[in-house]
C-alpha cells in the first residue's frame, strides 16, 4: 500500500523509532517534540529534547552559543532529521517512527539571522518569491504583506542593499508570511541590529505575528529579548531544556542556579534553611517550597534589594558603575553574628559577602558610604553543592 506524499520515508529511518501515543494523537498543541536527539560528527548536540507549543502561542528558546538552539529549530523546520525521537505538527507526525515530511510540506516559515534576501531581486520580487503567482494579483498581495510588516508598499521597487537592517528583516518576515505558514521560526533575527532598532523591529514583528495568529518560535541568546517577546520561555543548556514556563515564573523561580544566573543578574548567598525561612546576610528571607533544610544557596534578583532609610540590613559601598538612568552598586554586607544559644557549626553561613544591586541615585551610593537595605519578596533556594 503506497504512503501519502506527505509521509514518505527517508533512508535514515530504516530502524523505526517507537513513538509515544500521546505525541502521535495530541491535537491540543501546534508543535510537540518528543525525545529528539541529534549528533554531528560524533558530537551529540541534542540530548532528548521535549517541547510543546500551543496553537497561536509564542515560545522563545534561549541559551548560550552551542547549546543546541538552532539545531532544534532546523529539526522542527525539516532541514535536518532527528537521530531519535519524534516531531508532530497539529497532531500529525512529521518526523520519527519511519515518517518524514519534507520542509516544503510542513507549513512552516523560517526567518534567518541575516534575513537571507536575494540581493539580485527587488523587495517586491523577494516577497513574491513564495507566492506562486504573477501579475496584478501578486503585486496586490506584495503590497498587503509589506503593509502587514509596517512598510510602505513603495519599498517594493527597492533592492535589499537600499534598506536598513531592520527593514531587511521585515522584508524577510513578509516573504516568510507570503506562504501563509501556520508556524513561524525566527532564528536570532534581531541580533545584527543596534539596540534601538532591535527593540522597534522586535515589537513590530511580534505585533504582526500575533495579529496573523501564527504560532511562533524565537531562538535567541538575549535573555531580555526572550522574556519580553514570548508567552513561554524554554531555557536550553548543553543540548537539553533546563526549564520551560511562563517568563515571569522562569525568571523569578528558576529551576537551578545555572538557569538563574543565565537569565539575568542574580545575588547568590549562603543561607541556612529552617522551615520556609532562609537566614543569610540579608536577614530572614521567606522561600516558597524549599528543596532542602539546613545549608542552601539562596537566590535573589538585584531589584529585590532596595536602599531604604529604615532598612534592617547594613552594608558599605565598595564601588559603583554608572549607566545613566541607573547605577550598579557593589556592597559589602556585614558578617553574621553567631547565635550564642547554639553550638558552633562550620556549615552555618558566615556572611560578609559582596553583592551587586541597582539604584537610580549615583550620589547616594558613593564608595565608603554605609547604606540601609531592605529585601522585597521571596527568595529561591537551591541545594548546597
Amino acid at each position: 500500500m503506497s504512503q501519502p506524499r506527505e509521509t514518505r520515508p527517508r533512508p535514515e529511518y530504516a530502524a523505526p523509532q517507537r513513538v509515544s501515543a500521546s505525541i502521535a494523537a495530541s491535537t491540543d498543541n501546534h508543535l510537540e517534540v518528543d525525545g529528539a536527539t541529534k549528533s554531528f560528527g560524533g558530537t551529540q548536540v541534542l540530548k532528548g529534547v521535549n517541547l510543546a507549543v500551543a496553537k497561536g502561542g509564542t515560545t522563545a528558546i534561549v541559551g548560550p552559543s552551542g547549546s543546541g538552539k538552532t539545531t532544534l529549530l532546523r529539526l522542527i523546520a525539516g532541514f535536518e532529521a532527528p537521530d531519535a525521537g519524534s516531531i508532530s505538527l497539529n497532531g500529525q507526525l512529521v518526523a520519527g517512527g519511519g515518517t518524514w515530511t519534507p520542509a516544503h510540506r510542513r507549513q512552516v516559515g523560517y526567518v534567518a539571522q541575516d534575513g537571507a534576501l536575494f540581493p539580485h531581486l527587488s523587495v517586491g520580487q523577494n516577497v513574491a518569491f513564495g507566492l506562486g503567482r504573477h501579475g496584478r494579483a501578486a503585486s496586490a498581495r506584495v503590497a498587503e504583506l509589506l503593509e502587514m510588516v509596517s512598510m510602505d508598499p513603495a519599498y517594493a521597487k527597492r533592492r535589499p542593499n537600499q534598506l536598513s537592517g531592520g527593514q531587511q528583516q521585515r522584508v524577510a518576515l513578509a516573504r516568510a508570511l507570503a506562504r501563509e505558514p501556520e508556524l513561524m521560526l525566527l532564528d536570532e533575527p534581531f541580533s545584527a541590529l543596534d539596540a534601538g532598532l532591535r527593540t522597534a523591529t522586535r515589537r513590530a514583528v511580534a505585533k504582526t505575528l500575533t495579529a496573523a495568529g501564527v504560532t511562533t518560535i524565537l531562538v535567541t541568546h538575549d535573555q531580555a529579548e526572550a522574556l519580553s517577546f514570548a508567552d513561554q520561555v524554554a531555557v536550553m543548556r548543553d543540548g537539553r531544556l533546563a526549564q520551560i514556563g511562563n517568563p515571569f515564573v522562569v525568571y523569578t523561580r528558576p529551576a537551578d542556579q545555572a538557569t538563574a544566573e543565565f537569565l539575568g543578574d542574580a545575588v547568590i548567598l549562603e543561607a541556612w534553611m529552617e522551615g520556609t525561612l532562609a537566614t543569610c546576610s540579608l536577614g530572614g528571607i521567606p522561600v516558597r517550597r524549599p528543596p532542602a533544610q539546613g545549608r542552601v544557596r539562596l537566590m535573589l534578583r538585584p531589584e529585590q534589594i532596595r536602599i531604604a532609610e529604615d532598612g534592617p540590613i547594613r552594608g558599605v559601598v565598595v564601588d559603583t558603575d554608572y549607566f545613566g538612568p541607573e547605577t550598579t552598586v557593589r556592597i559589602q554586607l556585614a558578617p553574621l553574628t553567631p547565635d550564642p544559644r547554639r553550638p558552633p557549626d562550620p556549615h552555618q553561613p558566615k556572611g560578609g559577602e559582596i553583592i551587586s544591586i541597582r539604584h537610580w541615585n549615583a550620589m547616594l551610593a558613593r564608595p565608603g558610604n554605609e547604606l540601609s537595605l531592605r529585601v522585597v519578596g521571596e527568595g529561591v533556594a537551591f541545594p548546597f553543592a
